[in-house]
């Protein structure tokens, strides 16, 4: 009769379109939320580069990173994991490498989609670049954690 029983409300749950898998729905960020995170995450990377810039301003940044992220740079055929990121930023934080005066960028224009974000952001002179220039990247989103980012420069 147990086993009648256990039949039964399967078959039931599966009539009913619901699945033990799908106890949590998906989470899809709305573009304002999407738009802050944004402004959080540019914010954070400028932090970062900034002279005197410490291990806590990484980790906050990589927080807002999905355990998946993957960093992307088109024209030099680049691509990162989170981990080799963080590592690389702590390294090169250690080493005195990040020495800008004021923040890189400034961002332009924002066009939120769903779970994305493009993003123009002017980048600042600064001791690698004496020119302003414009960059264009995309920031993709799994609920509000950067999955992946995509540099189109």
């Amino acid at each position: 009769m147990k086993i009648i029983k256990v039949i039964i409300a399967a078959t039931l749950l599966m009539l009913s379109g619901f699945s033990i898998a799908e106890d949590a729905e998906e989470f899809i960020a709305t573009q304002e939320q999407l738009i802050l995170q944004a402004y959080k995450v540019n914010d954070l990377q400028n932090k970062v580069l900034l002279d005197g810039s410490t291990e806590a301003d990484a980790k906050a940044l990589f927080d807002l990173f999905s355990d998946d992220f993957v960093y992307v740079h088109e024209q030099y055929g680049s691509e990162y994991t989170k981990e080799h990121l963080y590592r690389n930023t702590i390294k090169f934080m250690k080493a005195g490498k990040y020495i800008f005066k004021r923040d890189r960028y400034t961002i332009v224009e924002l066009i939120p989609g769903r779970k994305a974000v493009a993003l123009r952001r002017l980048q600042h002179p600064n001791h690698w670049n004496p020119n302003n220039e414009y960059h264009f990247t995309v920031f993709e989103f799994d609920g509000l954690k950067v999955k992946r980012i995509v540099e189109y420069w």
